[in-house]
């Protein structure tokens, strides 16, 4: 399940607190608990976690699962990250697709940042089908790809650099492209561009606080 929003990372102490909509007919699933608390359901939580303890520098991965009417459940996984900054990500494709009107785009997008997400990537482009790229000629071309999320949270820290992995596939009549890039950013602002077959993928990264 992919959540709608927010798309930016949340702060504060306090209850957090979830709705969940299963069915549009349906009740809510509802939960609350206290993010920072010893209330996780994570196997391996060893505890309450002190923003200001210790271990106030590390990340830590929480799960919490919640249910509701005929055994429904929903299971979050989130992160505390005691020291934060954001990076947002913006990605145009500009194709040369000659007297074609489109091609059809696939393949994934992911951010990465060592070990922060557990050994996890965070999927940026996905799309479960191809998308429609419209030749750069088209008064209506825009070439931005729509990725979810566009902003990811990262723990702030001294040589911090985001990995951002590209997997692309482009189709054009019987014309196939791969663009397969390796591109990474330190914080503050970044623009790197990769070319397959005279194809260009455009990637600009921002981390606020730069």
């Amino acid at each position: 399940m992919i959540l709608s929003g927010p798309r930016r990372s949340l702060g504060g102490f306090g209850v957090l607190r979830v709705e969940a909509f299963p069915t549009l007919s349906g009740y809510p699933l509802i939960g609350a608990w206290d993010p920072y608390g010893s209330d996780s359901d994570d196997d391996d939580e060893e505890g309450e976690w002190d923003p200001y303890g210790s271990d106030s520098d590390e990340t830590k991965i929480r799960v919490q699962r919640f249910g509701g009417l005929f055994g429904r459940m929903i299971e979050i996984t989130y992160l505390l990250i005691p020291d934060a900054i954001e990076a947002e990500v913006k990605v145009r494709m500009l194709p040369v697709l000659g007297t074609y009107d489109y091609c059809l785009l696939s393949g994934m997008i992911k951010a990465c940042a060592g070990g922060d997400y557990g050994g996890h990537n965070v999927s940026l482009f996905a799309p479960t089908e191809p998308k429609l790229i419209l030749n750069p000629s088209h008064e209506c071309f825009d070439g931005s790809l729509h990725l979810s999320p566009a902003n990811i949270c990262l723990p702030y820290r001294p040589r911090l650099e985001l990995q951002l992995e590209v997997d692309l596939r482009l189709c054009y009549g019987e014309n196939v492209s791969n663009i397969i890039s390796n591109m990474k950013f330190t914080p503050g602002t970044g623009r790197l561009i990769t070319e397959a077959d005279g194809n260009i993928l455009e990637i600009c990264v921002t981390m606020h606080p730069s």
